[in-house]
């Protein structure tokens, strides 16, 4: 049976919501993993040393100019090969 709550706001204050852009990023290679970058609109945002041939990490983006963003990764292994996502837009 589902479960009711109630919620009061005491407050005259209008409630402000923060929404932020959370990335979860996961890399597998076929040579260990030098670096991986998150890019914002083409910035580096973003980077993390790699290790071996897998690699994820979280990122959440709490800057105020993230909404109608477009997001990708660029992967680059020990053996100088690099792979670039797809871009993904957040809006």
């Amino acid at each position: 049976m589902p479960t009711a709550t109630t919620i009061t706001c005491r407050s005259l204050t209008p409630l402000r919501f923060t929404f932020t852009a959370r990335i979860t990023v996961k890399a597998e290679g076929t040579a260990p993993i030098d670096r991986i970058y998150l890019l914002r609109n083409s910035q580096v945002i973003y980077a993390q040393p790699g290790g071996d041939l897998s690699a994820r990490f979280e990122y959440v983006d709490n800057s105020p100019g993230w909404k109608g963003s477009f997001y990708y990764v660029r992967v680059e292994q020990k053996d100088g090969k690099q792979a670039i996502s797809s871009p993904v837009w957040v809006d």
